[in-house]
C-alpha cells in the first residue's frame, strides 16, 4: 500500500508542476524556447518556485519526503534532457535547474516538518 501512495503522490505532484508550467506559458502566449524580457523571466521563476514547492508538498503529503524529493529529481532530469536536446533559448531550463529543483526539496521538507 505504501508504494501505491508513493506512486500516486509522485503523479499528483508532477501533474501539478507540469500542468502549472504549461498553463503559465500557454496561457500567457509566451513560448519558453524564445528570449523573453527580464521581468517575465523573474515572474516565471517566482511562479515556478511557488508551484513547485506546492507540488512537492502535496506529493510528500500523499507519499513521503522521498516522494516530494523525487519531484525535484524529475524536474532536474527533464531540464537537463531539454537543455541537451533543444537548440533554442535555455533560460527556462536554467530556472528549473537552479530554482525549481531545490524548491521541490524545500516543499517536501516543509511537509515533513509539518508532520512532527
Amino acid at each position: 500500500m505504501k508504494i501505491l501512495r508513493q506512486i500516486l503522490g509522485f503523479l499528483a505532484g508532477y501533474a501539478i508542476s507540469l500542468g502549472s508550467s504549461l498553463a503559465w506559458f500557454f496561457g500567457l502566449h509566451r513560448p519558453p524556447q524564445i528570449a523573453q524580457p527580464m521581468w517575465f523571466m523573474v515572474l516565471t521563476a517566482v511562479y515556478g518556485i511557488a508551484l513547485t514547492m506546492l507540488a512537492a508538498y502535496i506529493a510528500a503529503s500523499i507519499g513521503s519526503y522521498a516522494t516530494g524529493f523525487a519531484i525535484g529529481v524529475a524536474i532536474f532530469v527533464a531540464s537537463v534532457f531539454s537543455l541537451l536536446s533543444d537548440p533554442g533559448q535555455h533560460w527556462s531550463q536554467y530556472i528549473a535547474l537552479v530554482c525549481m529543483s531545490p524548491a521541490a526539496v524545500l516543499g517536501a521538507k516543509l511537509r515533513v516538518r509539518g508532520r512532527r
